[in-house]
């Protein structure tokens, strides 16, 4: 009681608020570990917030004065923190690759294993201010995983995916790592938090539910809805040409045509054949043959070509150009010529 009686009244208040994170990042974990469908990226990202709930606990002994009754417990926070980022690594990257962790991943936990024998035994050297080795990996881990998340956000299969905007966020807020662990431990368990709390928007990651196929329920359009929604589409992609802007996505189309988005997604399915992102492509290579035709692109090298067709990069719009005509646009080029 004495302890207590001494400890500052913001302290004290901190103390409470960390102790009050604990039980939401236990139940998280629980969720990703045991109920969820077992998969890499729930059981990574299942251990990435145990790593915080251990920070909780810790740094609400720590506000609370009550750290020096477990003197072993001292400064093994570190460990957390050194954990937390390869995990998060081997999360986002097995959700955007859907690439499994290999033998040659243990390499990412080698730092929290050396700084543990450090910290327990008298073997080692002594090592630099364990802060700041936390927030150079953390910032090592960031930039990393930024390029990775962009190559998945951008690529047109996977604009539309919810849980690459709650990653986005994920990723966005763990800068609270390297920006606050100097100051005070409280500044990252916050961010993680606030990146748990978003999760529980996406039931795609934390439990594992998956979307109904299309095909499994099919929305009936009369033939005369159809053959209204034809003229207009027509009509709408020759004159306004939305498909040059490489960030179309299906509601601005279907607001343009003041039809309901699942209506038109279900034309595009089920009269087509195709899948929005397919139909765009087509129109743009359409377009991209008629550049060619009109010799308008005689100035322009693949990346300039692509751009001017509504494509993000000459890779997507090499593929596409492919997949469509059967000839990559160089080969078509010299045909041209």
């Amino acid at each position: 009681m004495d302890t207590l009686a001494n400890v500052p009244v913001v302290d004290f208040i901190r103390a409470l608020i960390c102790v009050s994170f604990i039980i939401p990042f236990l139940l998280t974990f629980l969720i990703l570990t045991f109920y969820s469908p077992r998969s890499t990226a729930r059981q990574c990202l299942g251990l990435y917030y145990l790593t915080f709930f251990y920070g909780a606990i810790y740094t609400g002994l720590f506000y609370s004065g009550l750290l020096s009754n477990f003197p072993w417990f001292y400064h093994t926070d570190i460990c957390c923190s050194l954990l937390s980022m390869p995990l998060s690594l081997l999360f986002v990257r097995a959700v955007c690759y859907q690439k499994a962790p290999s033998k040659w991943d243990a390499f990412h936990f080698l730092p929290p294993l050396f700084y543990l024998v450090d910290h327990f035994t008298p073997f080692l050297p002594s090592t630099p201010s364990p802060q700041l080795i936390v927030v150079v990996q953390a910032l090592i881990y960031i930039l990393v995983q930024v390029p990775i998340l962009f190559r998945s956000y951008t690529a047109p299969q996977q604009k539309e995916t919810p849980p690459l905007s709650w990653m986005l966020q994920f990723t966005v807020l763990q800068l609270a790592i390297p920006l606050f662990m100097v100051t005070t431990p409280v500044f990252p368990i916050a961010g993680s938090l606030l990146s748990m709390m978003a999760l529980y928007l996406h039931p795609t990651i934390l439990y594992g539910l998956k979307p109904r196929p299309a095909g499994k329920s099919k929305t009936n359009l009369d033939m005369e809805f159809i053959d209204r929604l034809a003229l207009r589409l027509e009509k709408t992609m020759r004159e306004k040409k939305p498909f040059l802007n490489p960030d179309c996505t299906l509601r601005e189309l279907a607001d343009t045509l003041d039809v309901p988005l699942y209506k038109l997604s279900a034309y595009l399915n089920q009269t087509l054949g195709t899948n929005f992102s397919e139909y765009l492509n087509q129109w743009r290579i359409r377009h991209c043959l008629e550049l060619f035709r009109e010799k308008q692109t005689e100035h322009l090298n693949l990346n300039g070509i692509a751009r001017k067709c509504g494509f993000n990069n000459r890779n997507t719009f090499s593929t596409a150009f492919k997949k469509i005509t059967g000839k990559a646009p160089s080969t078509y080029l010299h045909a041209e010529d």
